[in-house]
């Protein structure tokens, strides 16, 4: 498992007690050069990299994972996203269904932070992944 190769984001959160949750554009068939054309759509960023989801949303499943009492937005201090200018739509309905987005900062041209192995570990876990990044399930169970 592993960044995207082309634009790798993490989207950081910072709680209230001082934990800090770690979100990536990661992709569970990373590769050495971006499959896309030019002009071309997202959908092989899932069909060959194995993307799971936009940082912002891998780190949202984390933060929720946590089952924190109450509102999460309380529990929040901010989230940080580097390399990326602004949410994409579907980012932004999420952010806003958990009132984080006046908590949230783009960070365009800042480098990505590092994923260390306990944030793979819990990313693996929230997405029904093996340790390898493969899912465990086969695809009918889903």
């Amino acid at each position: 498992m592993d960044f995207c190769v082309k634009r790798p984001v993490s989207a950081v959160v910072t709680l209230k007690d001082g934990r800090v949750l770690i979100g990536g554009n990661v992709c569970t068939n990373p590769q050495t050069k971006c499959p896309r054309q030019p002009g071309e759509g997202y959908q092989k960023c899932y069909t060959v990299c194995g993307q799971l989801d936009h940082a912002e949303q891998v780190a949202i499943r984390l933060l929720v994972r946590e089952q924190l009492p109450g509102n999460v937005r309380d529990h929040v201090v901010s989230i940080d996203v580097y390399n990326h200018a602004g949410p994409c739509d579907a980012c932004k309905r999420m952010l806003g269904a958990f009132g984080l987005e006046r908590l949230t900062k783009f960070h365009a041209l800042a480098r990505p932070a590092p994923l260390e192995a306990d944030d793979i570990a819990a990313i693996n876990k929230e997405y029904g992944l093996n340790q390898l990044g493969s899912h465990s399930k086969q695809q009918g169970d889903w």
